[in-house]
């Protein structure tokens, strides 16, 4: 439960809890194409890593 709002919370499943994404994105590095990682904020949880338990129905 969260203390702020008395809400039960659960680990977001977008984002393991981390409250961010990994987006691969294509660079160059010394005339080679790579993936690279960066990270973006979960968009589920707006990067808070846990999100509204809902009863399952």
């Amino acid at each position: 439960m969260s203390d702020e709002d008395g809400q039960v919370r659960a680990v977001c499943t977008g984002c393991g809890g981390d409250g961010q994404v990994a987006e691969p994105e294509l660079a160059v590095l010394n005339g080679v194409g790579q993936t690279v990682l960066t990270l973006r904020r979960c968009r589920w949880c707006d990067g808070e890593g846990r999100r509204p338990m809902h009863p399952p129905l």
